[in-house]
């Protein structure tokens, strides 16, 4: 399989996961302990990846965790922040806004992590498609704001016919 491919399919892949994680988030009714539907979500989750790890444990359980505990800290603060995050994101605001999570992993992932840390490789092509992504950003910023002002005229007090205006 070409590696491109596999990307598209691995990144599919999070995207139904994405969705999935997302539909869960925004229906859930957790108001009054929202870090205890957080962590509900985080023990399914872990419960599923050791089913799915026993189809290729570590060799070495020991040694695996002691090269990755360091690593496995960094992700797991990751995911803790990143699971709140979205938490907030779909039940306050709404899965539209995942447009908005997305132009800004790019600026924290994909710029500031994989470029300027890691020193992975880009090219124009890369940099125009973050460009266009920023401007679609804008777009979809714009829109909300309609949606917003639309919504604040169709609540908006109004006068009588004949009235002054107040």
């Amino acid at each position: 399989m070409p590696p491109l491919v596999g990307a598209f399919l691995a990144a599919l892949l999070a995207a139904i996961g994405n969705a999935i994680f997302t539909y869960g988030n925004k229906t859930a009714r957790a108001e009054d302990s929202p870090f205890g539907f957080v962590l509900l979500t985080f023990l399914i989750s872990a419960v599923a990846m050791a089913a799915l790890m026993a189809f290729q444990p570590p060799r070495d359980p020991v040694a695996f965790t002691k090269v990755n505990m360091g690593p496995a800290l960094w992700a797991g603060i990751g995911t803790a922040i990143t699971y709140v995050g979205f938490y907030i994101l779909y039940s306050k605001f709404g899965a539209s806004f995942y447009a908005l999570y997305g132009m800004l992993a790019m600026l924290t992932t994909s710029i500031f992590l994989a470029i300027v840390i890691l020193k992975e490789r880009f090219n124009w092509s890369i940099g125009v498609s973050i460009g266009l992504a920023g401007v679609a950003l804008g777009f979809f910023l714009y829109g909300q704001l309609m949606n917003q002002r639309a919504a604040e005229a169709l609540t908006a007090p109004t006068a009588l016919a004949g009235e002054p205006p107040a």
